[in-house]
């Protein structure tokens, strides 16, 4: 924060720095209406002159009262005039949007109480001209302008505006002979064009959402959208977002008061966002109140500068990523450990971007940790902008969040992947952009290029430090690729070959890393499995892997509510689309496991008749071919399962975490299947549940002439949105043909374009995830306990297993 207590503004009435704010009041400050309006009529008057080869330019517009009122009705002001000099013609004709920002400033001086009080003087006073010597700020257009009063011979307290512009080297008007005032702090103030029209929008915006009973107003930067584009003219060209806030006590001054007074308000905002101090100390990341009367606006900026927030009425609150693990209990818990055991350690953290990850974020930094790179797991779901900016507000040199940012492709199912920009900024961001956008990536392929490129900046930093990593992740994406790649030999240069081509670190990878990566942690089951793949291949792997995906907790407890929540964001867009879970004929891929085999126990408590709406496929399923109690069918493989079974599926969910069914049975379901719609919904990791399914959609929106079963088809792609929110839940691909005669109709429908559709939603409730989080933080502690008092040999350790939860080793039984 400034340490002045006191910051002369150009709008008159000084910044005091008090109460934790910086506090401007604008309560007695006038506003002048229409001035961008008003230079903008008068710059196309002369411009449209300076293009008819004129030998000067004289023009002339009168004030109008609907546009002008103050101008009209509080300064006597009813014409303007303008005089360019024949030197100046062609310079303004060749940059005419210079010219106008020029006028704009000239013009929007009036707002200014001291220019205005010299320019027209509120009594007997004898007016001073305005000079403007843009020479001084402008190097193209290096004009001087002077703006004089001419009062009426007619009328008492009546008259007119003069704008004179001339040239440097031609003849100009002898200031000698005029009472004059330079405005010399023409760069401490950036005009807001159309200032007047954006409050309106505002004020329009805040009572529409207030009516809908929201608390805020949200603006998204869009091309050529104007608000942005005037911002950026005034130095705040950062952002990418305006939210306004306000709570219920100022849903009065809302919906109640008179729309003007709103509106007069934000004007007021945006007046004091033109003036340099203000700007300042918002980019300082000091809160700006507003005062006007009784009212307040708090300005302030987050998203490391990309959001711009105005809060009316009281601050807004902002959550510290402390709060979120206040939540939790039991993670606590285990982050109460006051020896600081992570400090010293760089941590490489992929996981969801959930409340209870940032908990853990909060647990690692409070056990010691003051290096975290934090790559996000990115599925459907959109996470509150409150929980980006409490990653966010935490220092830049000790938290970096990444994330993939999905990008729809009408010509592919699971769309394309590139970086996010709501996230940190990081070193070398254009060289992962481009490893990204080389070529098209699937999402498993493209967090692991994420991953390689941060974890090698990471390890970089280490190395030059002389600390230690630690990787804990939520599915395998660093840890088995790293293991294999040092097992094999490989270099830095070829390890890092696709995101730094340049690379010239012939060093092996392993070297540097021994000592230096105290090991892995593994989350999910996914993650295990590759991990165990390695092992089996390789015999060993390079690091060890501590993992809690087969703990009791998470087989027995927790895929429970798993289960349960997969089953609740199916019902939620079941429910969006006018249908419900109990007609569905359902389809459980992965029936056997931990999750499989209590979504299936749910459905049968919850279908009509799940003798004839259930079916199942699983590797363990019995041979007989009948599931238990109910004698539901089940195989082994999705073509063993009664033709007729096939025929009636509407639903499938997916938990196996790899693709099950084939192209050739979706093309059976097409051509024979009674449904119209097939569902979709995926409740394993990444997107790997329905690929060969995607890759066959994606082989008929390829080809310029579709076919199904020989005849010729079309596929039309639309958006399956939330009618009361509009909120996007996937995808559905319609396709159509003739056959015999007769049309032919069936959509496929990837909820969550594939990723698992619980994350849609709420995911696991926080009650049980602040459990497996506190067992995840528990083993990590344990693995970095252990490597520095002893040496593990490279192996994957479980959880119930061969280790505690304490990840110390586990005593025969």
């Amino acid at each position: 924060m400034s340490e002045q207590l006191s910051i002369p503004t150009t709008l008159g009435p000084r910044i005091e720095m008090r109460d934790g704010f910086a506090i401007l009041d604008l309560g007695d400050l006038p506003i002048f209406h229409g001035l961008s309006v008003l230079s903008r009529a008068l710059g196309e008057m002369v411009v449209a002159t300076t293009r008819a080869d004129q030998v000067d330019v004289h023009v002339e517009r009168q004030v109008r009262p609907g546009e002008n009122p103050e101008l009209v009705h509080d300064l006597g002001i009813s014409r303007v005039k303008l005089c360019a000099e024949h030197q100046t013609i062609q310079n303004i004709a060749e940059h005419p949007e210079l010219f106008q920002d020029q006028l704009r400033a000239v013009l929007g001086t009036l707002q200014r109480h001291r220019y205005r009080q010299a320019l027209i003087p509120p009594d007997d006073k004898k007016p001073h001209a305005l000079i403007f010597d843009f020479a001084k700020h402008d190097a193209v257009l290096r004009h001087r302008c002077v703006l004089e009063y001419i009062v009426s011979n007619r009328a008492v307290r009546r008259g007119y505006l003069r704008i004179t512009i001339e040239d440097p080297a031609g003849r100009r008007l002898d200031l000698s002979s005029i009472p004059h005032v330079f405005v010399e702090d023409l760069d401490s103030r950036q005009f807001i064009a159309g200032s007047t029209r954006i409050a309106q929008t505002w004020s329009d915006g805040v009572r529409r959402e207030s009516e809908r009973g929201h608390h805020s107003f949200v603006e998204i930067r869009r091309p050529h959208r104007h608000l942005f584009r005037q911002l950026d003219k005034a130095g705040l060209d950062r952002f990418q977002k305006l939210d306004i806030h306000w709570g219920d006590a100022e849903s009065k001054l809302v919906l109640d008061s008179e729309p003007s007074e709103l509106e007069h308000l934000l004007k007021r905002v945006l007046l004091a966002l033109e003036d340099r101090e203000v700007r300042r100390l918002l980019h300082a990341r000091v809160v700006v109140r507003i005062d006007c009367g009784i009212h307040r606006v708090h300005l302030d900026i987050s998203h490391l500068g990309r959001v711009l927030n105005l809060s009316i009425g009281a601050h807004r609150e902002r959550i510290d990523v402390r709060s979120f693990l206040e939540r939790m209990p039991t993670l606590t818990a285990v982050a109460n450990d006051e020896t600081l055991p992570l400090a010293g350690i760089k941590v490489f953290l992929v996981h969801h971007i959930t409340a209870e990850v940032i908990g853990l974020i909060a647990a690692l930094r409070q056990l010691g940790c003051r290096d975290l790179t934090c790559l996000f797991v990115s599925y459907a779901g959109e996470p509150p902008a409150a929980w980006l900016e409490s990653l966010l507000d935490l220092p830049s040199e000790e938290f970096r969040s990444l994330a993939l940012v999905h990008v729809p492709d009408i010509k592919s199912v699971e769309g394309q992947f590139r970086l996010s920009s709501q996230h940190s900024h990081i070193a070398g961001e254009e060289r992962l952009t481009e490893a990204l956008a080389k070529r098209r990536l699937r999402y498993v392929d493209a967090m692991q290029v994420m991953a390689t490129f941060a974890f090698v900046q990471q390890m970089r930093c280490a190395e030059a430090d002389g600390e230690k990593c630690l990787i804990i992740e939520d599915g395998g994406y660093l840890a088995p690729r790293l293991n294999e790649a040092c097992i094999a030999g490989e270099t830095v240069r070829s390890f890092v070959a696709d995101v730094e081509p340049d690379c010239r670190d012939e060093r092996p990878l392993r070297a540097v890393l021994d000592g230096m990566l105290i090991g892995s942690i593994e989350h999910t089951r996914n993650g295990y499995a590759r991990l165990a793949a390695v092992q089996e291949r390789k015999s060993t792997l390079a690091f060890p892997a501590f993992s809690i995906a087969i703990s009791r907790l998470k087989l027995d407890v927790e895929s429970k509510e798993v289960a349960v929540s997969i089953l609740n964001a199916i019902e939620n867009v079941l429910h969006a689309c006018g249908k419900i879970l109990s007609r569905r004929h359902c389809l459980v891929l992965g029936s056997h496991g931990a999750i499989g085999k209590n979504l299936v126990h749910n459905l049968l408590r919850r279908l009509a008749e799940p003798r004839t709406q259930l079916t199942a496929v699983d590797l363990a399923a019995p041979t007989d071919g009948k599931g238990e109690r109910l004698s539901y069918p089940v195989a082994r493989a999705y073509s063993e399962l009664p033709k007729a079974d096939r025929r009636r599926i509407d639903l499938v969910v997916g938990v196996t975490g790899c693709s099950v069914m084939t192209g050739d049975d979706l093309l059976e379901w097409l051509l024979e299947g009674e449904p119209n719609e097939l569902m979709l919904a995926s409740g394993s990791m990444k997107t790997e549940e329905f690929a060969e399914l995607m890759a066959f959609v994606d082989s008929l929106l390829a080809q310029s002439a579709p076919t199904i079963g020989g005849l010729p088809c079309k596929l039309h792609v639309l958006e399956l949105n939330d009618p009361m929110t509009g909120r996007a839940f996937g995808h559905r691909y319609r396709i159509t043909w003739d056959k015999a005669g007769t049309r032919r109709m069936k959509e496929i429908v990837f909820l969550a374009n594939g990723t698992p559709v619980n994350f849609m939603f709420y995911g696991v409730p926080t009650e049980l995830i602040d459990e497996v989080l506190a067992e995840l933080l528990s083993v990590s502690l344990g693995l970095v306990r252990r490597t520095s008092t002893q040496q593990l040999s490279p192996a994957l350790y479980a959880v119930d297993h061969e280790i505690t939860a304490r990840g110390e080793d586990r005593l025969p039984t």
